[in-house]
C-alpha cells in the first residue's frame, strides 16, 4: 500500500513501490493487475514491460451508450497479425501486368495489397474493461 502523503503505507507513488518490490526478486512470476487513472496505468504497463511481467489493466472510459454502438469508449489496441499474403512481391514476372505496364520498367518491390494498420479500436464497454497492457497504444 502506498499513499502520496504517507498517511497510510509507504509514502510515495504506487508505481515506485511496485518497481522496488519487483527489483527484490521475491515475487516469482507474479502477474500485475491494475486499475486507476490512465497516467498511473501507463507507468505500471512500463514497469511490467521492464520486468517482463504479464499485466492486465482495467480501463475507465466515458460510456455514452454502454452497448458499443456509439464507439465513444474506444481504445487503440494492437492486433495480432495472422500469417497471410505478403504485402509486396519482388518477382515482377509473378504479377499480372497492368495497362501500360512494360516488363523492363518494373524494378524493386511491387505493392500487392495495401497494408492494414497494426491496431484496431477496441470498445471498453464491450471488449473490456480489462485489457492486456502490452497491447494498448498509450499515446
Amino acid at each position: 500500500m502506498a499513499t502520496e502523503d504517507g498517511s497510510l503505507g509507504v509514502k510515495g507513488m504506487v508505481t515506485d513501490l511496485l518497481e522496488r518490490e519487483l527489483m527484490t526478486g521475491q515475487h516469482g512470476a507474479a502477474a500485475l493487475y491494475a486499475c486507476g487513472p490512465n497516467p498511473m496505468l501507463v507507468q505500471i504497463a512500463q514497469v511490467a514491460e521492464q520486468f517482463d511481467r504479464p499485466c492486465q489493466v482495467l480501463l475507465e472510459s466515458r460510456m455514452a451508450c454502454g452497448v458499443g454502438a456509439c464507439l465513444g469508449c474506444t481504445v487503440k489496441y494492437r492486433e495480432a497479425r495472422e500469417a497471410g499474403p505478403s504485402l509486396t512481391n519482388s518477382d515482377p514476372d509473378s504479377r499480372v501486368a497492368e495497362e501500360g505496364d512494360e516488363k523492363e520498367n518494373r524494378e524493386g518491390p511491387i505493392p500487392m495489397i495495401s497494408e492494414t494498420p497494426p491496431f484496431r479500436y477496441a470498445r471498453v464497454c464491450k471488449e473490456g474493461p480489462v485489457f492486456d497492457a502490452r497491447k494498448i497504444f498509450w499515446d
